[in-house]
C-alpha cells in the first residue's frame, strides 16, 4: 500500500513533498548550503536520466498503436508542450517575476531532470524548475480522472 493510498489520496501524503519538506528542513536547520547538498547526490541526479528513460518501455511495447495515431498525437504534444511553456513565461512575466523565474516555468511540464537540464541551458533556476515540474506533475494527476470523466460525458 502506498503511503497516498494509506491516507486516502491527500495530497499533502506525497513522498515527493514529504522528502522535499524533510531534506529542506534538514538543510536549514544543519545551514548546509544548497550547492554542497547537491554535490553529494550527484548520484541519485545521474540516476535520474536512466529513471527517465525507462519511461519508454511503454512507448515502445505500444508503437504500432502510436504510429497509427501519430499526426495526432504529434499534434497534440506540440500544441501542448508550446501552450504550457508560453502560459508559464507569460503567467511569470504578467505577474512581475524575473526572466529567470519566467525560464524556470517553462518546462514545468517534462519530467524534473529534464526541466533541470532545460532550465539550466537556458540560464533559468533549476531547484525553481525542479519544485515547478514536481508540482506540475501532482497537479496533473489530481486533475487527469476529473478531465477523462468530463471527456467522457462530451
Amino acid at each position: 500500500m502506498r503511503s497516498n493510498d494509506a491516507c486516502r489520496g491527500a495530497a499533502l501524503a506525497n513522498p515527493v513533498l514529504i522528502s522535499i519538506l524533510l531534506i529542506g528542513g534538514i538543510l536549514g536547520i544543519t545551514a548546509t548550503p544548497y550547492r554542497t547538498y547537491f554535490a553529494g547526490a550527484q548520484l541519485i541526479h545521474f540516476l535520474l536520466g536512466p529513471a527517465t528513460v525507462a519511461l519508454a518501455v511503454p512507448l515502445v511495447r505500444n508503437f504500432g498503436h502510436l504510429r497509427r495515431s501519430l499526426p495526432g498525437v504529434a499534434l497534440a504534444l506540440t500544441a501542448g508542450s508550446l501552450v504550457s511553456a508560453i502560459a508559464g513565461i507569460a503567467l511569470v512575466e504578467i505577474c512581475g517575476g524575473s526572466r529567470a523565474a519566467a525560464l524556470s516555468m517553462a518546462p514545468k511540464a517534462v519530467t524534473t531532470p529534464v526541466a533541470i537540464e532545460v532550465t539550466q541551458t537556458v540560464g533559468g533556476i533549476p531547484s525553481l524548475a525542479a519544485v515547478l515540474a514536481i508540482a506540475g506533475g501532482r497537479s496533473g494527476s489530481h486533475l487527469y480522472p476529473i478531465v477523462i470523466k468530463v471527456g467522457k460525458d462530451y
